[in-house]
């Protein structure tokens, strides 16, 4: 975890400056696409947040969320985030695009706060959204910090139809009893499980196994990190449901987003995308 003391001494950021940073919104959202596995087709997006910083440009979320859960402003950007995703999802709606889901990855602290379900429905609402169409993305480890409160907080919005997705699956205490207890509707596969996919048998077998665990709980199985033809056609045959990752793109500005995977554009045959925000 980040701390005052260090972030100060390098000329970095801190607290106060992400307090204004919010204040002044000087946040952006970038989108990468969720591409099924079976169809060449864009079923939806994660939202992930940046700081345009008026000195460091654009600021990766690894160096100031943990800034913001210690400082306690991760309540006020996470609704930022939770408001801004939304407000988007409803113009990519209004432009042809129904079917997408959004995902907003969530902090522990915001799902121990007892305002987040009506936060949730009031983004929601405002935008005309409707509630299966929301991907709520939390850590198995995440949950552990309060697991009473958070599982409470995640039925409340498994009953309202919102999505619940198990982020890094795999590196956490994860078992067949212990997933059937949860509230949620897909597991996302660690990264570090799909980096040699295509190359390592064990890894393959370590894959295959979540898949199937998932499969037997009747949950959406998402990969993401997929950087590579070979990673994509192993998770197509072993039966993923939605692949993410640099293959079909980086995390670009919503302007670009639609243009490129929109309901009536083709899927390139080069999916890389160069010259975008999505390197920081």
């Amino acid at each position: 975890m980040l701390s005052h003391s260090s972030i100060d001494r390098t000329g970095a950021i801190n607290g106060e400056e992400l307090r204004r940073a919010i204040a002044q919104q000087d946040l952006v959202l970038l989108f990468q696409p969720k591409f099924s596995c079976q169809d060449p087709v864009c079923v939806g997006a994660e939202a992930l947040v940046r700081w345009m910083h008026p000195t460091h440009g654009l600021i990766a979320p690894d160096a100031f969320i943990a800034l913001a859960e210690q400082t306690g402003q991760i309540h006020d950007l996470g609704q930022w985030v939770l408001r801004a995703a939304c407000r988007q999802l409803r113009v990519w709606r209004d432009a042809g695009a129904a079917d997408w889901t959004m995902a907003i990855n969530v902090s522990p602290q915001q799902l121990q706060r007892p305002g987040f379900y009506a936060a949730v429905c009031g983004a929601l609402g405002d935008n005309r959204i409707p509630a299966d169409r929301l991907v709520l993305e939390v850590t198995e480890s995440a949950l552990m910090h309060d697991p009473d409160a958070c599982l409470k907080q995640l039925y409340n919005l498994f009953g309202l139809g919102v999505q619940v997705s198990l982020d890094d699956f795999g590196t956490g205490f994860s078992s067949l009893a212990r997933l059937k207890q949860m509230p949620v509707h897909e597991v996302k596969i660690a990264r570090e499980f799909i980096e040699e996919l295509d190359r390592s048998e064990v890894d393959r077998s370590i894959v295959a196994a979540i898949i199937g665990m998932a499969r037997s709980l009747e949950l959406r199985v998402v990969a993401e990190g997929v950087e590579r033809e070979g990673q994509a056609w192993q998770l197509q045959r072993l039966g993923c449901d939605q692949t993410q990752g640099y293959l079909h793109s980086p995390p670009i500005r919503a302007e670009l987003f639609m243009h490129r995977f929109g309901p009536a554009v083709p899927v390139p045959a080069a999916r890389m995308q160069a010259g975008t925000l999505a390197h920081v």
